[in-house]
């Protein structure tokens, strides 16, 4: 079996996508002020994704008895789709963000900002569930609306419908939109609008690399990392500057300059206040660093460096930390998998993941879904050493860990119940293997026929 994430997903598994993201941060943040809705966050925080949306199902009837349109209402429903998004549920997701652009229709009128932002959000879960029309059809309406109303919006909106055209392989449609957004950036300074507009023009750089446009691409990335360097007090803008310079420096195999300017983003981290006092920052960064040596082909400083950003994860995953340094375990330790098995050490492997598994019983609990994750690459590790019994135990634990945070009847236990009934073939147990099979087809014929749910209404 191979191993679930490569190094090249790092960043998706790591970070969440800018612009998408940015559209829901403000509000997941004024549901966050409502102290009623902390369990709900607390929930989340501890990955019980199901138990998070129960809450917020209670919370959406409470808001429906006061009224069938309000700005809290809308907040929490948002909200919910993105839990369901989380969960993979493409149709609930897609199903409330209607609701909720038909709300927007009563509160703020159809051609408002927030109108832009919930269509563009709209056309995100079409794209998510493969979708391209109804995708391609919501974002090109988002950006008909925000342009009439230009202002933030307008930017996180042709963030959004640009990443569909560059997934599409539409270059040529995305230019012209980044362009629009460099130019009101110009237009519009200021260090309100500065990250998105960072995140812009970086992307923009990445097509004129793709166009065989090498200096323009190094030209709108070095002057990105010039306009946040020492202005932005968002040490992140200034870090996703850097770290898209040394990406052009990389691609052009300028690999001293590339090791520079990582070095340059772990410096802003290093003299950031609070910043700098969490790990997790700069071991991505040392992550950067491996990659970069790996693409030189410098595996003993490339595993130096995944190496050194795990060590330093799984120190501050102790008991008493934060909780999320030892959810994030195994995203770390991806790209020293990858390292390891390009090598031929897929035995190296065993002892690292036993002891992160270990580490993350202990500070999360037995039934986290993040050990989920853990358990399944141990058991991909086993079967790839041919060490069947090993894997077969696992696979049951991981599928009651992930009935009981993300429900039973989730898309993701299908990878799960197909690696299962693998090893139980291999291990001479076909009957067991032919029950888990069934389920497995059983729960894809449901998924294939599941009609969306959405919140009562009065």
């Amino acid at each position: 079996m191979e191993c679930r994430f490569r190094s090249s997903e790092l960043l998706v598994f790591l970070l969440v996508p800018l612009f998408f993201a940015a559209s829901m941060h403000g509000q997941s943040t004024a549901l966050a002020q409502d102290p009623t809705l902390r369990p709900i966050f607390k929930a989340e925080q501890e990955g019980r994704l199901l138990d998070a949306e129960k809450l917020l199902q209670v919370a959406i009837q409470d808001a429906e008895k006061q009224s069938s349109a309000s700005p809290r209402l809308r907040l929490l429903l948002n909200h919910l789709a993105s839990i369901d998004e989380r969960m993979d549920r493409h149709a609930d997701a897609i199903a409330l963000a209607k609701r909720i652009v038909d709300m927007d229709d009563r509160l703020y009128g159809a051609e408002s900002p927030n109108a832009a932002m919930d269509l563009s959000n709209l056309g995100m879960y079409y794209q998510m569930a493969g979708d391209d029309a109804a995708a391609s059809q919501a974002l090109e309406r988002a950006l008909a609306v925000a342009r009439k109303n230009p202002g933030e919006e307008l930017l996180h909106v042709i963030g959004n419908l640009s990443a569909y055209y560059t997934a599409h392989h539409r270059a040529a449609d995305a230019k012209p939109l980044l362009t629009e957004a460099v130019e009101f950036c110009d237009g519009n300074p200021g260090p309100r609008v500065l990250p998105v507009c960072s995140g812009l023009r970086i992307r923009l750089a990445d097509i004129y690399r793709s166009e065989g446009h090498p200096g323009y691409a190094e030209d709108i990335a070095s002057d990105t990392a010039a306009l946040t360097a020492g202005v932005v007090p968002d040490w992140f803008t200034q870090v996703e500057a850097l770290n898209a310079l040394a990406r052009q420096y990389e691609q052009d195999e300028s690999y001293d300059l590339a090791e520079t300017t990582y070095r340059q983003a772990i410096a802003v981290i290093e003299k950031t206040p609070r910043v700098k006092d969490d790990p997790a920052v700069s071991d991505f960064e040392f992550l950067l660093l491996g990659k970069l040596f790996e693409e030189e082909g410098l595996n003993a400083q490339a595993e130096d460096a995944y190496e050194r950003a795990l060590d330093s994860e799984e120190a501050a995953a102790g008991p008493g930390r934060p909780a999320r340094h030892a959810e994030s375990l195994f995203g770390f330790l991806v790209p020293l998998a990858g390292l390891y098995r390009k090598e031929g050490r897929v035995s190296d492997l065993e002892p690292i993941l036993q002891q992160a598994l270990a580490l993350q019983e202990r500070v999360l609990g037995p039934d986290h879904i993040k050990i989920a994750d853990t358990l399944l690459e141990l058991a991909s590790v086993y079967q790839e050493e041919e060490k069947y019994p090993e894997a077969a135990p696992l696979y049951p634990r991981a599928l009651e860990i992930q009935e009981k945070n993300i429900g039973p009847d989730n898309p993701r236990l299908l990878r799960t119940l197909d690696g299962y009934a693998a090893v139980l073939q291999q291990l001479g147990d076909p009957d067991k293997a032919r029950a888990v099979t069934a389920r497995a087809s059983a729960l894809r014929q449901e998924l294939a026929q599941h009609t969306p749910r959405a919140p009562a209404q009065n």
